[in-house]
């Protein structure tokens, strides 16, 4: 439960499929676990993809999900 990345995707992959509601609970748990988060400052610098667009696809979920950039 204390593992912000299993709560990130969740975030992330129900926004994207307009699940909003539990993408904003699952966020709620990473502001919990991490309450200095932030798209920009630490996923920008953790998560490497092949392709931009992979990476601008998760941040886009992280930012629909309600977490800050």
């Amino acid at each position: 439960p204390n593992m912000r990345i299993g709560h990130l995707w969740l975030a992330a992959t129900c926004a994207q499929l307009g699940k909003i509601g539990e993408a904003r609970t699952a966020a709620a748990e990473v502001l919990r676990i991490d309450p200095q988060w932030t798209n920009n400052r630490t996923a920008g610098t953790i998560y490497v993809f092949k392709r931009p667009a992979d990476a601008e696809h998760l941040l886009g979920g992280l930012r629909k999900a309600g977490l800050p950039d």
